[in-house]
């Protein structure tokens, strides 16, 4: 059934037919898509395209419509990495990683709406580690991944009962497990962007600002600056230098077992990797020979590899005097801001108030919860809930027109 808390949001009174582009475009069928009258009307009046722009309601909120193969193709697929990879890559090599976990359902739906509403990014999946997770992502109309053979090798002692809190080992094991399935998407060529759940979008183009940002420097690996980079959100091609790295990367883990990811590679520069600025320094970054690890089991091959090229940027929060986010609101359209993303403070909560402080928590409060009344694990159940937020400009458009009317100027 049709999630029901906003009444004006789900008296679903049009059904319109999509013909040869939208979905058709997106996902090569489609037969209809349901939405309000109020929020069509809205759409009429600003003269946006009704067709594209449905679609793109759908997509930035499909935990709010009924289970669809036709709206999401991508139902079902949560076993099947290449055939998931397939459908939302959208005939690109490109794709983004969102990791997930049940306990951050709210904090999830605004970093996807964000995503799809306002950078038009359809290109993206959500990987789950435990069952749990995966049950809680596949009820929200999600393009889930079941990542579960992947957290095995990382969950020992680790339970996921409970929120994760910095460094613990449920938190280390959340940071660690994915890094390999990063490896594992670049090795069949795939262009990937990892993104935090905690992460907010402005409206600007991600894609196309990473791309020119490879393009003027020839760079391998796109991080934002911190000591010396964060990891929360990175952008990676899939050349050998890059496996190679990631392959490092996940094998780091073992010698410093007490260490997140992104605290693993300030030990890793300069034997992995090293940071450049220009065509010219990228270019002599690649030159010099990677320390490898021999006894490494995660490496293809046993050949020599050159280091990555490491370009970094500056935070959203750098014109502040501080990588941690200021205490005042900040312009979405503004030139170095890409995104807001929530670092120096930990919990969901702590995260969405800050969100909220900057401009960039655009769901509706309070969300609704229901009770998961699905068997865990086939003979029992877990004290779980799903929650659903109704975007605040479904109910007040205008709130979303600061993210709507940026240039990409990066």
């Amino acid at each position: 059934m049709i999630f029901s808390s906003e009444r004006t949001f789900f008296s679903v009174t049009n059904t319109y037919r999509v013909k040869n582009h939208t979905l058709a475009n997106l996902y090569g069928s489609a037969e209809g898509i349901s939405l309000t009258n109020i929020f069509f009307e809205n759409l009429m009046q600003n003269n946006q395209s009704g067709l594209e722009e449905l679609l793109n309601i759908a997509l930035s909120s499909p935990w709010l419509f009924p289970k669809s193969r036709t709206l999401f193709p991508y139902l079902g697929m949560h076993n099947n990495l290449d055939a998931l990879l397939q459908i939302m890559a959208h005939g690109s090599k490109k794709i983004m990683i969102l990791g997930f976990n049940w306990h951050w359902q709210a904090m999830a739906q605004n970093n996807i709406f964000t995503l799809v509403r306002f950078t038009r990014t359809f290109n993206y999946i959500i990987v789950a580690g435990d069952e749990l997770t995966l049950l809680v992502c596949i009820e929200l109309n999600l393009p889930c991944y079941n990542a579960s053979s992947y957290m095995l090798n990382y969950q020992q002692n680790v339970s996921m009962t409970q929120e994760g809190h910095f460094n613990d080992p449920y938190y280390l094991a959340m940071v660690w497990y994915i890094i390999p399935l990063y490896m594992n998407i670049l090795r069949k060529g795939f262009t990937i962007m990892k993104s935090d759940i905690d992460i907010s979008y402005a409206g600007k183009d991600i894609w196309k600002t990473f791309e020119l940002m490879i393009g003027r420097t020839g760079a391998d690996i796109v991080f934002m600056k911190e000591t010396p980079i964060n990891s929360g959100h990175f952008y990676a091609i899939p050349n050998d230098r890059v496996i190679a790295f990631f392959e490092e990367w996940i094998a780091s883990q073992a010698s410093f077992k007490t260490l997140n990811d992104q605290q693993v590679l300030a030990h890793l520069i300069g034997r992995t990797y090293m940071i450049c600025n220009s065509t010219e320094s990228c270019n002599r970054v690649k030159t010099v020979s990677m320390n490898r690890n021999r006894e490494n089991r995660f490496r293809a091959n046993k050949q020599e590899s050159k280091m990555a090229a490491v370009l970094t940027y500056p935070s959203s929060f750098a014109r502040f005097g501080s990588l941690c986010p200021p205490e005042k609101t900040i312009a979405p359209c503004d030139q170095d801001v890409l995104y807001v993303h929530t670092i120096c403070m930990t919990g969901s909560l702590t995260k969405m108030n800050k969100l909220k402080r900057l401009g960039f928590w655009l769901m509706k409060d309070p969300c609704t919860e229901t009770k998961l009344d699905i068997p865990f694990r086939s003979s029992k159940f877990i004290n779980a809930s799903l929650t659903r937020c109704v975007p605040m400009p479904r109910i007040l458009p205008t709130i979303e027109n600061s993210f709507l009317n940026c240039n990409n100027s990066n």
